[in-house]
This record gives C-alpha cells, sequence and structure tokens, in this order.
C-alpha cells in the first residue's frame, strides 16, 4: 500500500489537496470542513486502502479458483460428510484378564 497522499486526503470526502495540512499536527478539509489530528486521518485512509487491497485480492482469489473446487455455503464439509456416512467404530470395552 503506498501512503503517498494520505495525510492530504480527506478521510470524511475524499477531497486530496496541499491547502488540507495547515500545520505538521492539524487536518482540515477545505472541502467538507473535517478537522482531525493529520496522523490520525492519515491512519484512516491508510486502513481504508489496505482494506480495499484485500478486498480486490481475495476476489480475485474466487474469480481464478476452478469450479471444481469452489463450495457453497449450504454444502456440507469433508468432515460432516465422514462423520454422516462414517460412524466412528466402536470398540468392545477392555476385558479384564481371566483369573
Amino acid at each position: 500500500m503506498n501512503p503517498a497522499g494520505t495525510s492530504r486526503t480527506c478521510a470524511r470526502c475524499g477531497h486530496c489537496a496541499k491547502d488540507n495540512r495547515l500545520t505538521q499536527a492539524s487536518f482540515v478539509c477545505t472541502a467538507c470542513g473535517h478537522a482531525a489530528h493529520a496522523d490520525v486521518n492519515a491512519a484512516v485512509n491508510i486502513h481504508r486502502a489496505g482494506l480495499a487491497l484485500r478486498q480486490a485480492a481475495q476476489a480475485a482469489q474466487r474469480e481464478a479458483a476452478p469450479s471444481r473446487e469452489r463450495r457453497s455455503h449450504n454444502s456440507p464439509s469433508n468432515a460432516t460428510v465422514r462423520s454422516i456416512y462414517c460412524p466412528p467404530v466402536r470398540r468392545a470395552a477392555a476385558r479384564p484378564p481371566p483369573a
């Protein structure tokens, strides 16, 4: 994630301008008037961009996955299928040694 411009971009409306940063520590958006600490505003922007990248990567993975490996949310997992069709083997209780 490239953080360039995140300190000048408004976390509320997305307006990006050099004039949004009056001082090193303060951020005031010239478009919507949103005011925040500059580092907090930049952190919110970086967080949102990271989430967007992750969502895009997950969507690309889903599209690239072969259809035979895709599973609907309603289909049972392998563990569920095993528990239904292959019940656990019941072993006889240990016998005491003959007297």
